[in-house]
C-alpha cells in the first residue's frame, strides 16, 4: 500500500509540472488575446495551440539499475534538524526557511537560496546553478520532518546546458527510462529505479527565460 502511495505521489508531482506549463501557456495566450481584441476592429485573434507531446521514448513504469548519490551527501530519511545543521556549514546557501503544508498532511519544505558568490558555484547532476538569478533555489521536501525529495531550480540556463546534463547523467546512470518533449519546447527526462527517481526538465518561463530544474525523489 505504501509503495502504491509513493508511486501516486511521483505521478502527481510529474502531473503538476505539466499543469504548471499549461497554466503558463494559457496565461501568455490570454495576454495576447487581450492585446489583439483591443486593437481597431480585430476580431480574428490567433488561438493558442493546445499543448501536445511531440516525442516520447521509453516507459515511465520501467526501471533501471542505478545507484544515485544523495544530494549534498544527505540521505533520504534524514531529519529536518540534521539537514539544517548540514546546510549551515555550506558556503553557497543562505539561512534558508522552513514551511509546513497547511493541510496537515505532514509535508514540509525547507528552501535555500544561493549566495551570489563566483567562488562557490554549486553544481547538481552535472549542471551549475546560476547563482546571480534570484529564482535559483534548493528545496528539501520532507514528510513528517524526514527527507523524501530534493528539488533544484538552476535559474536562467540554456538548452545546451540541459542537453549536457542529460548526457552527463546518462553516462553516470545509463540510458533514461523515459524522455518526453512537448510542443511548447518543454523537455522531461526520467531515470527511475525501484527506490529512487531523478527527473530533469526544462521550460521557457513567462519572461521568455529558459530554465532547468531537477527532482530526486524517494519512491519507497
Amino acid at each position: 500500500m505504501s509503495q502504491d502511495k509513493n508511486k501516486l505521489y511521483i505521478i502527481i508531482a510529474s502531473a503538476l509540472i505539466l499543469v504548471l506549463v499549461v497554466v503558463l501557456i494559457l496565461f501568455s495566450g490570454g495576454k495576447s488575446k487581450n492585446a489583439n481584441t483591443s486593437s481597431v476592429g480585430n476580431n480574428n485573434a490567433a488561438t493558442q495551440a493546445p499543448l501536445k507531446i511531440v516525442s516520447e521514448e521509453g516507459n515511465f513504469d520501467a526501471t533501471i539499475e542505478a545507484n544515485f548519490e544523495p544530494v549534498r551527501k544527505i540521505e533520504f530519511g534524514t531529519s529536518l534538524k540534521k539537514i539544517q545543521k548540514a546546510e549551515k556549514k555550506r558556503p553557497d546557501t543562505d539561512d534558508g526557511s522552513y514551511q509546513e503544508a497547511q493541510d496537515n498532511s505532514g509535508y514540509g519544505y525547507l528552501t535555500y537560496g544561493f549566495k551570489a558568490d563566483k567562488k562557490n558555484i554549486p553544481s547538481f547532476f552535472g549542471g551549475n546553478v546560476t547563482v546571480s538569478d534570484p529564482t535559483a533555489n534548493l528545496v528539501y521536501v520532507l514528510k513528517d520532518k524526514k527527507l523524501i525529495e530534493v528539488r533544484v531550480s538552476y535559474g536562467a540556463s540554456s538548452a545546451a546546458n540541459y542537453d549536457a546534463m542529460v548526457a552527463a547523467n546518462t553516462k553516470t546512470y545509463g540510458k533514461p527510462n523515459l524522455t518526453r518533449s512537448y510542443s511548447n519546447g518543454t523537455k522531461i527526462t526520467y531515470w527511475r529505479t525501484k527506490k529512487v527517481m531523478l527527473q530533469l526538465y526544462s521550460q521557457i518561463d513567462q519572461q521568455n527565460k529558459f530554465t532547468v530544474s531537477a527532482y530526486l525523489s524517494k519512491i519507497n
